[in-house]
């Protein structure tokens, strides 16, 4: 699936018009100096082209474009006029080179940051389903999938799931309850809260997080929806990576690395 920049959270629409306008006068960006040299962008929207993987073409990790956008942006000379005054002139890359010996050698990002940076920058993630940061927890014995909910009718299940729309409304009594719709890898399901449940998990069933769902299966004219009884939250394992010693993958202590030309 290819986004479009436009989905990218904070990126202003004049540097949008920019890169879209420069794209079509200039041709194919060829690097991330030329990009730089072509673009008047900000230091934080290019930081967050090179995090979604705007930039991943130039084969370089994105840990390493970001450490030679901090180099460039710290040693190109701006050119007076651009709203944000970071139109760098051409001829202040010179060599790349320099950038490259600068720059350490780092490792790409591993699946689980990917995916979690894909829902920080567009609000959702593209290259998987958001529930692939779960795995270890979906493999979990005694749970089952959402494909398979019809073999389950009338027995308690245990299901995780992602929240995709969610009902509140108010029963005769004026108490509230609530139809959530949640998906995991295989399909689609819907769990029924009724009040005396809903007043215990309100909050978490307000939330966008996955969620562990414990319920009885009910057939209602063959549509199977699961009566909610326990609702849990499930969070991710997030783990780092590995850079070299002293290292920031953002490029944040890159002047202990000679960004001053020492």
């Amino acid at each position: 699936m290819r986004v479009g920049l436009n989905a990218l959270t904070g990126l202003r629409t004049a540097t949008l018009k920019r890169i879209g306008a420069e794209r079509e006068t200039g041709g194919f960006f060829t690097s991330l100096a030329d990009f730089c040299s072509r673009v008047d962008v900000s230091q934080e929207d290019a930081r967050n082209l090179v995090r979604c993987g705007a930039f991943d073409c130039f084969e370089l990790t994105r840990p390493e474009l970001l450490w030679r956008m901090e180099y460039l942006f710290s040693h190109g000379k701006r050119l007076e006029g651009g709203d944000g005054g970071n139109l760098f002139a051409v001829e202040t890359f010179g060599s790349e080179q320099a950038a490259r010996e600068a720059v350490p050698r780092l490792p790409e990002y591993g699946r689980s940051r990917r995916l979690l940076l894909e829902q920080e920058l567009f609000g959702f993630t593209v290259s998987e389903h958001p529930l692939a940061l779960l795995e270890d927890e979906l493999c979990r014995p005694g749970l089952i999938t959402a494909s398979r909910i019809g073999e389950f009718r009338g027995r308690r299940v245990r299901i995780i799931g992602r929240p995709i729309s969610r009902k509140r409304i108010r029963t005769g009594k004026k108490e509230a309850m609530m139809f959530l719709s949640l998906d995991d890898r295989t399909a689609a399901f819907e769990v029924v809260i009724f009040p005396n449940c809903y007043r215990r998990v309100a909050t978490l069933a307000m939330s966008r997080e996955p969620m562990l769902v414990v319920g009885r299966v009910a057939d209602e004219s063959g549509v199977c929806t699961i009566v909610c009884e326990r609702l849990e939250a499930v969070r991710e394992k997030r783990t780092a990576t590995v850079l070299p010693p002293g290292c920031s993958d953002d490029g944040a202590v890159f002047s202990r690395f000679g960004a001053a030309g020492k």
